[in-house]
């Protein structure tokens, strides 16, 4: 089997060691054939720098590197272009500054060319070394990466931030100016909230971001999937002692379901946590491990925004807009960081409306770790190996003491001073704490006769929920009787419970359930 290219985010040391390589070079061609500027949002490990780089071989008429992929007889090889890429991940702004950041990476590119840059500013030597390299017959490729890291980095330091902003404004305004001598001009970011102030000169950046015809150029679709990783699914079949149909089954539960594109094109995966997943032969949390939300978590509370309600919330097409920094949006900042994706579209007269949530298990159970470790002020990964084994081992053998005993430990945990005594608050502590269970888990269920308060389904079971405060476990009960809840999960063919809960807010805690 080809080895797994985790990591790699070289083009030619991918291909030349003869690392496995999903071809997306039909797709880069078909986007890139016509226009000038472009501007690419996707979240992070997606496949954007593996992008950049082979459209730089390209460009660099590497062809040898191409041979049986499906550009290799599509492209013009004696078209040989310049090639500048800036790579705004390699900038530490922790020991450095980013201006000289900057510098550094003209810099070597000039000395790659034989160039002798004379500018005392980044802008200035990116600007000299433009036109030097564009001057030629074949104009200058510029490819950015991670436009917008020295922003995100410092999200919550806003003196620094803004300070990045106009530094970057000042560097990226050059291609403004360079036009006649620039072939081609893609940005790539995660963010789009810096978009607006950084590139409001540059009005010709066409924005790829969720045009239906870019919707595979980033990440892996099922096809590619079971056409690329063939071996590595029979690999892990066997290791499970699962059938091929069901290991994709939990693949695709665990790891599928990114959409970007408006129209529904293509249900992705993403290509770190499916590589990881092959490597280890095990069904991990590989998102969480890839990077911290702890900033959207805060803004999630900040906005009010209820943890149950991240599983259905629904948005028009600013969703997609650009937003100044000072007033970034916690709806657009999920989505374009991943922790939300389209789920639907509903035309309504002439305007979208979008119905948001996690695209999948891994995303849904890395952003509960994080919400709980705000709520409790605790590590996630602590909280992760605590409750959830808790929460696992209380369900599969129906002991609901031992579920309970969770709910309460979490209740308890929370600081005083940051708890807030109302049923919303209890309600939304316990559809997240159900959520790390890994099972599907839905608050205000609309039935014909009410809303349930919460659902949790397992492969076995389904369990119903209803939250009283200050009252009783048995008013609870009355209630899922009276409003005939179970009627809808009667033909399930599952266990099916029916659990009165009463919250007692003086003491923070539950202090009676029934369970039926």
């Amino acid at each position: 089997m080809r080895p797994l290219p985790i990591g790699i985010q070289d083009f030619g040391s991918l291909i030349s060691r003869d690392y496995l390589y999903v071809d997306k070079t039909e797709h880069y061609y078909n986007v890139f054939k016509e226009g000038k500027y472009y501007f690419l949002s996707r979240p992070r490990r997606f496949g954007k720098s593996m992008m950049l780089s082979t459209l730089k071989y390209l460009y660099l008429g590497k062809k040898e590197l191409f041979k049986g992929l499906w550009i290799e007889n599509k492209w013009d090889w004696e078209k040989i272009y310049p090639v500048i890429r800036i790579d705004l991940s390699e900038v530490n702004t922790r020991k450095g500054t980013l201006e000289d950041g900057l510098m550094i990476q003209v810099q070597e590119h000039a000395r790659h060319y034989g160039i002798e840059l004379s500018g005392a500013d980044a802008a200035t030597c990116f600007r000299e070394l433009i036109h030097q390299l564009g001057a030629a017959e074949n104009k200058c490729i510029v490819l950015v990466d991670e436009y917008d890291k020295p922003i995100t980095d410092y999200i919550t330091e806003p003196e620094i931030s803004e300070k990045h902003v106009n530094e970057l404004k000042s560097f990226y305004g050059i291609l403004k100016g360079s036009d006649e001598f620039l072939h081609k001009v893609v940005i790539t970011g995660v963010s789009k909230y810096g978009k607006v102030s950084i590139f409001s000169d540059l009005n010709n950046l066409d924005d790829i971001s969720a045009k239906p015809e870019s919707a595979l150029i980033c990440g892996c679709n099922q096809q590619e999937l079971e056409l690329n990783f063939q071996e590595y699914i029979n690999l892990a079949a066997n290791d499970f002692g699962i059938g091929k149909t069901e290991l994709l089954e939990q693949i695709r539960y665990w790891y599928n379901g990114f959409i970007f594109d408006t129209k529904m094109t293509e249900k992705l995966y993403n290509p770190f946590s499916i590589l990881n997943f092959f490597s280890k032969l095990d069904f991990q949390n590989f998102w969480y491990a890839s990077g911290t939300p702890t900033f959207l978590t805060k803004l999630v509370k900040e906005e009010q925004i209820s943890p149950e309600s991240l599983e259905f919330l629904q948005a028009t097409d600013l969703l997609f807009k650009s937003a100044d920094l000072d007033k970034i949006d916690a709806l657009s900042l999920l989505y374009q960081t991943g922790y939300l994706t389209i789920k639907n579209v509903q035309m309504v007269g002439v305007t979208r409306i979008y119905t948001l949530g996690y695209p999948n298990h891994e995303v849904r159970e890395s952003f509960s770790s994080y919400l709980m470790a705000d709520y409790m002020q605790d590590n996630p990964s602590q909280i992760s190996q605590g409750l959830i084994v808790e929460l696992k081992l209380g369900l599969q053998d129906r002991d609901w003491e031992r579920i309970f005993s969770v709910f309460n430990h979490v209740f308890a945990t929370v600081p005083y001073q940051i708890f807030n005594k109302t049923e919303a608050y209890y309600h939304s502590l316990v559809h997240v704490t159900l959520t790390l269970s890994g099972y599907m888990v839905f608050s205000e269920v609309i039935t014909n006769k009410g809303r349930i308060d919460t659902v949790l389904e397992t492969e076995d079971l389904v369990a119903i929920f209803e939250f009283k405060m200050d009252s009783s476990a048995e008013v609870a009960m009355a209630q899922i009787h009276e409003k005939k809840y179970a009627e809808r999960y009667a033909k399930k063919g599952k266990d099916l419970f029916l659990i009165g809960v009463n919250f007692d807010s003086p003491e923070r805690r539950i202090n009676s359930w029934i369970v039926e």
